[in-house]
């Protein structure tokens, strides 16, 4: 009766896994970057938790929604006279008409739910894209949960550069994922660049003197200049 490829609101609500979900917002604030990065195995784990508790009340109200409609041709059908029968299916009508409203609220919040979702799996596509100096950075501040400190005093003894030089470097990193994430590319796309990436990764750990790692530019070196 109900599929859970309805329409909410002139939406379509496709099922998990479709992977063709796009959202609407096309802008993110550096905050979100940082929190999504610094939580992305729990935020992930409690988004579809959410998303598949919700899918059991969308099938049990879907279920109601079905025995109700049949208790009301049951109902229409008697030949009771009287006020009864007019009570009795007062109550069916207006039980069905809140049964409906549960479930269009309950497909609304997966649909929510699947667009941050796919939020947060399109930043963690981007911070994969970043160049290997960016990527090193974040991983270690917001992925790993190091100190800024202890970073930035890695970093200076490593490159002999200075404190202010590092926030810079931590601030294009995350401006970086930013843009990537703004831009045009759909996350299929970025998927398929961040597989490329992590080979080259894994190529270049194994063979430190093979060629420079290389970010994908999006516009980046303008934006970075």
């Amino acid at each position: 009766m109900y599929s859970n490829n309805s329409r909410i609101n002139g939406k379509k609500l496709y099922k998990i896994g479709a992977g063709k979900i796009m959202t609407n917002e096309t802008e993110i604030s550096l905050e979100e970057i940082k929190t999504i990065l610094s939580n992305y195995k729990g935020l992930k784990k409690q988004i579809r938790n959410h998303i598949s508790d919700l899918y059991d009340d969308l099938m049990d109200t879907d279920n109601l929604i079905e025995t109700v409609s049949i208790k009301k041709t049951e109902i229409s059908e008697m030949g009771t006279k009287g006020g009864s029968k007019k009570d009795l299916s007062d109550i069916i009508i207006r039980h069905e008409c809140i049964l409906k409203r549960w479930y269009r609220e309950i497909s609304y919040e997966i649909e929510s739910l699947m667009k941050k979702d796919e939020k947060i799996r399109r930043v963690w596509l981007c911070y994969q894209l970043i160049s290997e100096e960016c990527y090193e950075v974040v991983t270690k501040i917001y992925v790993e949960h190091h100190s800024s400190k202890e970073v930035m005093t890695d970093y200076i003894a490593r490159t002999g550069e200075t404190s202010r030089t590092f926030f810079r470097l931590v601030n294009k990193s995350l401006n970086n994922i930013k843009v990537m994430y703004e831009s045009r590319y759909s996350n299929d796309n970025l998927l398929k660049m961040s597989l490329s990436q992590k080979k080259v990764r894994k190529n270049k750990a194994v063979t430190p003197d093979s060629s420079p790692y290389k970010q994908l530019s999006f516009g980046l070196e303008n934006e970075n200049q």
